[in-house]
């Protein structure tokens, strides 16, 4: 057997395979720090896919792994939707899965069926928010959630059922859309992510020593170091100000002394 992980988000990472005994195997690339979609295949001796699947992952460091299993019994069953939100009069849809975990906490992927197929009920009842079915039977099955633009609704929980397994019910909201400023900016609304997304952060660096930290100044002035105020304009784009132009231009200016600033040992 072989198992091969094939990232079909980015183009800076790159598939690696390796061979895989009956017991169990895992598969290491080099990926930039980010999320990204992995299409996982287990072929046999004569390169034949006999299994696969596909999750989202985050590469938070070198050291960054999850688990996964072709088939088995869930412990725990939750739902994600991509996107997780609508917009208030904007007719659109989302994607439905299951997040399906095993007793040892692998995700289980692939088109191997449960024991018992996961029903899916929405709270709606008035028909601004639709599933398309009510049944996901493997790990790859999605169902469709449609939103037809109408404010009837506020939104729907999702709830799973099944015989098996924990299970975590999951809200999508309608929100409103973001809003503008008197002169035409975008507020910069929060998007929220899909609860795959969540689930995908580590919930802390592995093997990093603690951190001593000693006590701050009241108040420090930075702004010899921080570039000119810039203007967002008309786009939702407050965080790509914040930490791709003014937090990356103050660390350059420390670190080749631009604006006259010098780092202090």
């Amino acid at each position: 057997m072989n198992l091969a992980a094939t990232p079909t988000d980015g183009a800076d990472a790159a598939s690696a395979s390796r061979p895989c005994a009956a017991a169990g195997c895992s598969v290491s690339f080099a990926s930039p720090i980010g999320g990204e979609t992995l299409h996982v295949d287990l072929t046999d001796a004569q390169n034949l896919v006999v299994r696969s699947g596909s999750l989202y992952v985050f590469a938070q460091s070198g050291s960054s792994s999850v688990g996964v299993a072709f088939g088995g019994t869930p412990a725990t069953i939750k739902i994600s939707a991509k996107p997780a939100s609508f917009i208030t009069g904007s007719a659109s849809s989302a994607t439905v899965r299951v997040l399906a975990y095993g007793a040892q906490g692998n995700r289980l992927i692939g088109q191997i069926a449960f024991p018992s197929p996961v029903m899916i009920a929405s709270s709606d009842a008035t028909g601004t928010l639709a599933l398309s079915g009510s049944t996901i039977a493997a790990p790859n099955d999605t169902l469709t959630l449609s939103y037809t633009g109408g404010a009837a609704a506020a939104g729907t929980v999702l709830t799973p059922s099944s015989s098996q397994g924990t299970k975590v019910l999951l809200n999508v909201n309608v929100v409103a859309p973001p809003h503008k400023t008197a002169d035409g900016h975008s507020s910069g609304d929060f998007i929220i992510p899909s609860q795959e997304e969540i689930e995908a952060v580590p919930t802390g660096p592995p093997g990093v020593q603690p951190l001593v930290v000693s006590v701050p100044p009241v108040s420090v002035d930075l702004s010899a170091q921080m570039p000119p105020v810039g203007d967002q304009g008309d786009e939702n784009s407050c965080v790509g100000w914040a930490s791709g132009y003014a937090i990356k231009s103050s660390q350059g200016a420390l670190e080749h002394k631009w604006f006259g600033v010098t780092i202090q040992a």
